[in-house]
């Protein structure tokens, strides 16, 4: 009744409250949860009970998606790299079977693709896009963002390679003066 009220705090309580009477951790525990967790918006709960749930069931999609769902709760801009280690553990499980989990890796990739890119890690990026395009080759839009992270990353390394040789012009400059 309360799920159906969309009452999911209310619910993650009482669940909590039947569980603990219940006695028992199976999957179905570990699976509703972390669903009523990540329903109720309580990225905490439900990344503490999705790990719990990769521990007992590591052969098991449905903690690694509770994971990524948490993270995403919990690291709503992608700044404290808890996305990007949760979307890395998935895709880790996700490469089991490459030609079933395609999509959500690429997905995956993309989420990666961005957090290196915010943090100016070009080189990382365009990795991340190597991956996307060895799973869907020549695929369009990825080829676009490859060719811009590239030319975001030669363009820091002239500044990089040319600040190093000015700094150098200026130290000998220096000594002869």
């Amino acid at each position: 009744m309360l799920e159906k009220a969309n009452m999911y705090s209310d619910e993650l309580k009482w669940y909590a409250n039947y569980s603990t009477l219940r006695g028992i951790k199976d999957e179905v525990y570990y699976y509703k949860t972390a669903s009523i967790a990540a329903n109720a918006k309580e990225g905490a709960i439900a990344k503490a009970i999705s790990m719990e749930y990769i521990t007992a069931f590591p052969d098991k999609p449905n903690g690694y998606s509770f994971n990524v769902k948490a993270a995403r709760l919990l690291d709503t801009a992608n700044n404290l790299g808890v996305l990007f280690e949760t979307v890395t553990l998935q895709n880790q499980f996700l490469s089991k079977d490459m030609t079933k989990n395609k999509q959500a890796m690429v997905n995956n990739y993309y989420t990666m693709m961005g957090y290196y890119n915010e943090t100016k890690a070009y080189e990382q990026a365009i990795a991340m896009c190597d991956k996307v395009l060895e799973l869907i080759p020549a695929e369009p839009q990825t080829l676009k963002i490859k060719e811009s992270l590239t030319k975001n990353w030669e363009i820091i390394k002239k500044m990089q390679s040319g600040g190093n040789q000015k700094a150098a012009t200026d130290t000998t400059q220096i000594k002869k003066g």
